[in-house]
C-alpha cells in the first residue's frame, strides 16, 4: 500500500516478536485535563476515494481519546562481549590431556593440558558433568574439578 504498514497482522499479549520483522504499535491516551475554554487540534490519517493518503485536521474535545500510530523494526539483539574474564590454572600433572566438551555435555574431541593458565569467560552446570568453566572465545567447557582460579 505504497510504503505505508499493514496493519492486519495483529500480534497478541503473549506471542513472540521475531527479528528483523515490520511491527505497528498504536499508543493511544486520554485527553482528559485539558481546558474547556481552549480548542485542541489533532491530524488524522484517512483514505479517500481514489486510495490515496490524506491527511486532514479534526478538532478534538477532552472527552475523546488520541492515538499515535509509531511503526517498529526489531533487531536482533547483540552479543556483548563478557569483559570480566577469569583466569583459571589447570591443576593436574604437567601435560597432562583434560577432556573438553561443549554446552550440551558432548566431548568437544579438544583439550586443554597440565600446568597451564587460560582465560574463562562463564560458568555453567552441565549434565553428566557438573559446573564447568567455559574458554574465552570457544565452545569448550573445562570441569571445575580440574581448575583452579587466579
Amino acid at each position: 500500500m505504497n510504503g505505508t504498514q499493514d496493519l492486519n497482522a495483529r500480534v497478541s499479549k503473549n506471542d513472540k516478536l521475531k527479528a528483523n520483522e515490520n511491527y505497528v504499535a498504536i499508543l493511544s491516551y486520554s485527553l482528559t485535563g485539558l481546558k474547556d475554554s481552549e480548542d485542541y487540534f489533532a491530524f488524522k490519517q484517512d483514505y479517500d476515494s481514489n486510495d490515496d493518503l490524506d491527511w486532514y485536521g479534526a478538532y478534538n474535545d477532552q472527552d475523546n481519546a488520541a492515538s499515535i500510530i509509531v511503526p517498529l523494526n526489531i533487531q536482533p539483539a547483540s552479543v556483548k562481549a563478557n569483559k570480566s574474564s577469569t583466569k583459571g590454572y589447570i591443576n593436574v600433572r604437567r601435560n597432562h590431556k583434560v577432556r573438553t566438551y561443549t554446552s550440551s555435555g558432548c566431548f568437544s574431541h579438544r583439550y586443554v593440558y597440565g600446568h597451564y593458565t587460560y582465560s574463562f569467560s562463564a560458568k555453567k552446570n552441565i549434565k553428566h558433568h557438573g559446573t564447568c568453566y567455559k574458554l574465552s572465545g570457544k565452545n569448550q567447557y573445562v570441569p571445575v574439578s580440574k581448575v583452579t582460579l587466579r
